[in-house]
């Protein structure tokens, strides 16, 4: 009786194990397909997160392109501004023109300034996606393990029962592997 006690409670308990592991799995597959943010990570799905890794590149493309065009005009406008200041006819005069050349190239390199944070910030976002992703996946993929060996370990134990002899009788027939030497059981008659 013992033994059959036993036997229940290790089924009982690998079946428990294999259930939360299969719920544990669920429940990460579920944060996979859906969206909850949190205040210091992001929580999104592989679907959801890949769309926005890849939004997040055009975007980083477009404000790199941006901030190339952006240099190319605050050069010319550094060229004009130096043209303008070695005239030889002109000695140091600061008329409208040169000034406005001068705030042009001000706020061009605020604006230079202004979208290489953006990039940084970007840049940042991207690969904290990535990272959570890699996360997630890996471990689901511990998880799909995890159900696999406690499969296998419930398996296993299933099959103990079966071979287990029940009697002392058994087991030493068992173990001497005198089954087949036997004369087959005969009925008693009383």
């Amino acid at each position: 009786m013992d033994y059959l006690a036993q036997y229940e409670a290790t089924n009982y308990a690998l079946r428990r194990r294999s259930y939360e592991t299969i719920r544990l799995k669920t429940e990460l597959e579920y944060q996979k397909k859906n969206v909850s943010t949190k205040t210091t990570a992001f929580v999104l799905s592989v679907i959801r997160v890949l769309d926005e890794m890849q939004k997040l590149s055009v975007e980083l493309d477009r404000i790199t392109k941006c901030r190339e065009e952006t240099i190319h005009y605050q050069k010319c406008a550094e060229s004009r501004l130096e043209t303008r200041n070695q005239r030889p006819a002109n000695e140091s005069t600061r008329d409208e023109a040169q000034m406005g050349l001068y705030n042009e190239i001000v706020t061009l390199r605020e604006t230079v300034e202004t979208i290489n944070k953006k990039i940084a910030q970007t840049k940042s976002t991207y690969n904290q996606m990535e990272s959570y992703l890699l996360e997630l996946e890996t471990e689901i993929k511990y998880q799909e393990q995890s159900i696999k060996l406690d499969d296998e370990a419930l398996d296993i134990h299933q099959s103990l029962i079966q071979m287990t002899p029940i009697s002392q009788i058994d087991k030493n027939i068992e173990l001497l592997n005198m089954a087949k030497e036997l004369p087959p059981e005969r009925p008693v008659v009383q």
